[in-house]
Order: C-alpha cells, then sequence, then structure tokens
C-alpha cells in the first residue's frame, strides 16, 4: 500500500491537528512547507527529471520530514495550496473604493471580472510551474482546498461588503480548477458544511488567536482539519489510485 503525504502551506496546520481527530487516519503523515507568502516567488524546479524545492524555508522542511531532497515518487501526495486567496481579496481597496464590477455601487471603481482572473493567474503563477513539474516527473498527487473566506477577515471587519470578498474567492477558486482540470490533477474542495449560507466560514471552524495573541484572519481548527481530512478519504476518486489511500 503506497503511502499518503500531505504538505503545502500553512492551511496544512488544521489538517495536522485534526489527525487526532482521526484515528484511521494513523497511516498519513502531514506537514506544512512553510508559509504561503513564498508561494509569490518561482519555489521549485526541475533537475534531472526530479521536482526540487529552491525556496530554502519549504527545501529545508522537505528534508526534515521526509529525508529526501526532492518530492520522491515512492509514496502518493495530497498538496494543500492554490486556493488561498486572502492575498487577492485582503487589500483595503475592497473595503469601500473598489468592487467586482457586478457589485460596484455609486462610487465604487468597478473592477472587470477579466481583471480579477488575471490578478488569480499572477498569483497562482509559482504555484501552477510546480504542479506542472509534478505532472511532468510522474508524481502521483492531488491538490487539497484552502478553507473559504472566513467572516471575520480584517477587510469585513472593516465594513467591506463579504460579498465582495466571495466573489473575487469565487473567481480565483474557478481559475485554478479550471487549471487542474486541464493539468488532469484532483482536486478536494472544502466540506461543505463548513461553509454558512452566504459561503463564508462558519465561526465553530475557524482557528482561534495565534500565538501572539492576534486574531488569525486565514485558518482553520482541528475540526475542520479532521473534517477534511475524511472528506478526502470519502469523497476522492482519483485517477492516481484511490485504493492507495491508507485511511480506513
Amino acid at each position: 500500500m503506497s503511502q499518503l503525504t500531505i504538505t503545502g502551506n500553512s492551511h496544512t496546520i488544521a489538517l495536522n491537528q485534526g489527525l487526532r481527530q482521526v484515528p484511521e487516519a494513523a497511516g498519513v503523515t502531514v506537514f506544512g512547507l512553510g508559509a504561503g507568502v513564498y508561494e509569490t516567488e518561482a519555489f521549485s524546479a526541475t533537475e534531472a527529471g526530479r521536482v526540487v524545492l529552491t525556496q530554502p524555508v519549504y527545501a529545508e522542511n522537505l528534508v526534515r520530514f521526509t529525508g529526501q531532497d526532492h518530492i520522491a515518487p515512492d509514496r502518493l501526495w495530497g498538496i494543500c495550496m492554490g486556493t488561498h486567496n486572502p492575498r487577492l481579496y485582503g487589500d483595503r481597496i475592497w473595503t469601500g473604493a473598489a468592487a467586482p464590477s457586478a457589485l460596484a455601487g455609486d462610487g465604487q471603481r468597478p473592477v472587470s471580472s477579466g481583471l480579477i482572473d488575471r490578478m488569480a493567474d499572477e498569483d497562482q503563477r509559482h504555484i501552477r510551474a510546480f504542479l506542472t513539474q509534478l505532472k511532468d516527473a510522474g508524481i502521483r498527487f492531488f491538490v487539497i482546498s484552502a478553507p473559504p473566506v472566513r467572516a471575520d477577515h480584517q477587510n469585513i471587519v472593516r465594513g467591506a461588503d463579504p460579498e465582495v470578498l466571495l466573489e473575487i474567492d469565487r473567481r480565483s477558486r474557478a481559475r485554478f480548477r479550471g487549471f487542474l482540470d486541464g493539468l488532469g490533477v484532483d482536486f478536494v474542495d472544502f466540506p461543505p458544511e463548513t461553509a454558512d449560507a452566504q459561503g463564508l466560514l462558519r465561526p465553530e471552524y475557524a482557528a482561534g488567536l495565534l500565538k501572539n495573541g492576534k486574531r488569525d484572519p486565514h485558518h482553520g481548527n482541528a475540526e475542520y482539519g479532521a473534517l477534511m481530512l475524511r472528506r478526502i478519504d470519502d469523497g476522492v476518486a482519483l485517477a492516481v489510485d484511490a485504493r492507495a489511500l491508507p485511511l480506513r
């Protein structure tokens, strides 16, 4: 039976915490490569047919947790990257000065869908390159979603219409899903029960305060992580051999 290893950005923290609530996932390894901020620059490359991580923090954590300096083909990988969109909807301009064109009111600058799509493509550029490298190298993998927009995101706290953030998130996710479909890679979306009727992350699935005492505006908690792990087990029909998932 193949081994399942889940890695990616800081949203892996909730998945790691959730392992404690999912005993049947005892054979699954979860570790973080590092903060999502490193996704905004090139962080990977193909060398002699192997996919290596060129970002020092990512490379160090890969060796630390796997003992290997490349994304090895000896296991099934779950990659948690690609739908963390606060980099797009987190700017203060969305608190009133601008809105997607379909939502813009009087006095607001309308931002076209095409421009939002271009922003999303640019934000995802290096993640897409990494996933393409994995595909070309024959690595068996699927992609795991980040949580939905949090109801207490700082722009909503500042007075932004939640629908503005949700629209940007929806378009960005759609662009990324289209890319994955074209690449032939499976995607595990967030559990639908973790979002409210509007589409925001329910408070009971939101991470609490950070270690420095500040509010966490992005992440899910252990309960969210456990539901996500069960969704991986129950809902994925992977072209990379779903029977390899060692969750049962």
